[in-house]
């Protein structure tokens, strides 16, 4: 599984490092191929990315290090929902919300040329289905 270079190229605090260069050749638990794993992932407003199965956490939080306090995955992750957050604020109605949520989400599951999702598409995808879930609409 192959994941980003995670600060490798920039001149940080080894305790910095995220993904790939923080992973090193220990082999991770969780795999985002796999939906079932997928499912035991969740954010939190302030962008951390969790596991609800303890071992997928550890992988998150220690392995791949991306809830670092300190680092950019956080803030970005943070970042990455606020455009969504906003344009949702100016819905009029229910029934606008809903629809914006919903061409919002499929936005965020649809693969680029390069083969890849938009950045930050799990926690975008994970407030989508938040607020779809708070206007009672299945996700």
């Amino acid at each position: 599984l192959a994941v980003c270079d995670g600060n490798q190229k920039s001149r940080v605090d080894p305790d910095r490092f995220t993904c790939d260069t923080r992973k090193a050749d220990r082999v991770l638990k969780i795999n985002p191929q796999i939906k079932a794993h997928m499912d035991t992932v969740s954010y939190k407003m302030d962008g951390r990315i969790c596991s609800s199965e303890a071992a997928f956490e550890r992988d998150l939080n220690e392995t791949l290090n991306l809830n670092d306090a300190q680092g950019y995955l956080r803030s970005n992750r943070r970042a990455a929902i606020k455009p969504i957050a906003k344009k949702l604020s100016e819905c009029r109605n229910e029934a606008g919300a809903v629809s914006l949520l919903k061409k919002l989400k499929i936005s965020t599951e649809t693969i680029n040329r390069q083969g890849q999702y938009p950045e930050y598409a799990g926690i975008q995808r994970w407030y989508i289905d938040r607020q779809l879930r708070k206007h009672n609409e299945s996700v």
